[in-house]
């Protein structure tokens, strides 16, 4: 308020820097400076004065799009490293934390399933006071993986049949990850079926972690060839029929007890030869269509009698008119 050269008593005062600060200052923080001033007061008097004075830089708030996060999904077994894109405008940290399993690492596994993650950046610098977080959610979708069970073939032999393999066809476990296998199929006669299964999970592995395809191999059983034949018989005229009920078996066989039953058997009287033809069905427990059957037929044959020894034949006397037809007398044959 007053100088050696003058005493403020009255009026007003005006005053107007001549001097000020050069450069940048990119640091927070207080600095000393002096500024030269002229103080003039309403009667015209004026005079110049060095004032000292402390200039205060202040931290610098960054805004919300200096610092940015975001995620993309990921499959089952990838890093999150994988999932995170962030940065900011400046140097400093970031630091993860799950809502659910707390801090994690980049370099974590994540369970299947939705994630919210925080993402706090801490600047480096001491001009920035703001500290960012940036809440992201994100899926880790089940690890895809195709398995397939093993095929089989045989030819029918009353036993089962079965394969219990499983591989993976495409895709992977996650390190010592692995399902156990069980349920397989399993077929006795003739047909063709899936080789189905199931799976679980074993100690320390999820299934939810892992997306299945499930591909089954087959199981094939074919018919077994078997032939079959009726035998032959021969025999003279006797005017009584000839038969032959017996079949055999005369290429491949019968699988363990299996049978067939045998009928309606060929018979001949008269002179001549037919086929021993016969007919069969699967005895009580065999199935049919396990078996592909190739019948062959023996013969029957009944021929002339052959005379032997000495025999009398005595024809009836029988006097007819001619009238046009055929007469034929009667004979008897004794020994």
């Amino acid at each position: 308020t007053s100088s050696s050269y003058f005493t403020y008593t009255d009026g007003k005062l005006y005053f107007n820097a001549v001097g000020g600060a050069t450069g940048n200052v990119r640091s927070a923080g207080t600095f000393p400076h002096s500024v030269t001033m002229t103080l003039t007061d309403d009667k015209g008097a004026s005079n110049q004065v060095t004032v000292k004075i402390n200039i205060s830089v202040v931290n610098h708030e960054i805004t919300p799009s200096n610092a940015y996060a975001y995620a993309d999904n990921i499959y089952y077994g990838s890093p999150l490293s994988e999932a995170l894109s962030y940065g900011a405008d400046c140097e400093g940290t970031w630091s993860l934390r799950d809502s659910v399993a707390g801090l994690v690492d980049t370099t974590e596994v994540l369970q299947a399933g939705l994630h919210s993650i925080d993402l706090l950046f801490s600047p480096s610098s001491s001009n920035y006071l703001v500290e960012e977080v940036k809440s992201i959610r994100f899926n880790v979708l089940p690890r895809p993986i195709t398995l397939v069970s093993g095929s089989a073939e045989k030819t029918y032999d009353g036993e089962a049949l079965s394969m219990p393999t499983v591989s993976v066809e495409s895709g992977s476990f996650l390190g010592e990850e692995q399902f156990s296998y069980n349920n397989f199929a399993s077929l006795t006669g003739a047909d063709t079926i899936d080789n189905t299964f199931s799976y679980t999970a074993t100690a320390g592995t999820s299934l939810e972690n892992y997306n299945v395809t499930v591909r089954y191999g087959s199981l094939v059983v074919t018919p077994r060839p078997i032939t079959i034949s009726s035998s032959d018989s021969t025999k003279s005229y006797d005017g009584t029929p000839l038969s032959n009920p017996t079949v055999n078996v005369i290429a491949g066989s019968f699988a363990g007890s299996d049978a067939f039953v045998y009928s309606n058997f060929a018979t001949i009287t008269e002179m001549g030869s037919v086929d021993n033809t016969f007919s069969y069905a699967p005895a009580p427990g065999v199935t049919l269509a396990n078996y592909v059957v190739t019948t062959n037929y023996g013969k029957l044959t009944v021929e002339p009698f052959m005379w032997t020894g000495d025999y009398d034949i005595n024809l009836s006397e029988t006097n007819y008119m001619y009238e046009g037809t055929e007469h034929r007398p009667s004979a008897t044959i004794s020994a």
